[in-house]
């Protein structure tokens, strides 16, 4: 395993592992919660969701951070990887006040079913 944590550093993902942290479940809950409100705001078939990290494919950040995005019916994801591009910052902040909207609406009701 290639290994680019700078020294002294304390992994979060090491100590999570032999049980002395228990904060990463914050992370899941909230990527839980970021999941549902994508699934009511974009009204989309489904959610995935990754985690990257180390150098390849330049990911080389050193902290825990996931990546949560809406499915469509048809889109063929996985097979459409070249066409992919980013939305113009207008329209992202548009997306992002909707998914706010949403977010601030949730209750923990909402989130568990």
């Amino acid at each position: 395993m290639f290994n680019h944590e700078p020294p002294h550093y304390r992994c979060p993902f090491c100590a999570f592992a032999r049980g002395e942290w228990d904060e990463g479940h914050a992370v899941w809950d909230l990527t839980r919660r970021v999941a549902v409100a994508m699934r009511e705001t974009f009204d989309c078939a489904g959610i995935s969701t990754r985690q990257h990290n180390e150098p390849a494919e330049d990911q080389d950040v050193w902290h825990l951070h996931v990546h949560v995005f809406p499915r469509h019916q048809g889109v063929a994801l996985y097979r459409r990887h070249d066409d992919a591009g980013f939305a113009p910052p207008k329209e992202r902040a548009l997306w992002a006040a909707l998914l706010r909207d949403q977010l601030s609406g949730l209750s923990v009701e909402t989130v568990a079913r």
